[in-house]
Order: C-alpha cells, then structure tokens, then sequence
C-alpha cells in the first residue's frame, strides 16, 4: 500500500551548534542504522550504566556472573530496536566480542 506523506524533511532544530534534521531521500537505506545511533549513544554519555545506577543490586556479590548494566543493557537495546526476544538473544549472543550495540562484553 503506497502512502502520500508531504514532507520531504524533517527539522529538529539546532543542537550544540549544528542543525539537526532527518531526510528521506536516500534511496535503499538500512534501518539497523538506528542501533549504531544506540551504541553511539551510550558510549556517549553512558546511557545503560546510568539506568542502571538506578537499581540497588541485592544479590550476593560472590555468586555474580554478570553486572547490572550487561543484565539491563540487552533489553534496553532489544527494547529500543524493536526486536523479538528470542531475536535480541540470538544477536548478543552471536556478538560476543563486543556486546552487541552496547559494546558490553
């Protein structure tokens, strides 16, 4: 079913300085872009550890195998990139080396 969308552009204003805006006259393009974007982001400004700072871990530290940021980072991403979770599994764990989109091994 074809649409008709009249914008072409899309301007989210100006940000630290640069004008942000999105266009949809590339062509074939990927829509797994938006994970690098995540990835990026969280580098950035540490977005799943943060979010994660939000939790109090009661676990008994002896018996940790894996930090509250890698428990909460993969649904975040999974979430975010709309993936199933037996899709979002797969994909982390076919990525160990880097984590996924986060970079958390």
């Amino acid at each position: 079913m074809l649409t008709d969308c009249s914008a072409e552009r899309f301007d989210f204003g100006v940000v630290e300085g640069r004008a942000e805006e999105a266009a949809f006259d590339a062509g074939l393009v990927t829509s797994d872009a938006g994970a690098l974007l995540l990835g990026a982001t969280d580098r950035a400004i540490d977005l799943v550890g943060r979010f994660a700072d939000c939790f109090r871990d009661h676990r008994r530290p002896d018996l940790i195998e894996h930090a509250v940021g890698m428990l909460i980072g993969q649904p975040v991403f999974g979430i975010s990139l709309w993936l199933r979770r037996s899709q979002r599994s797969r994909r982390v764990a076919a990525r160990p080396a880097d984590g996924g989109a986060g970079g958390q091994a």
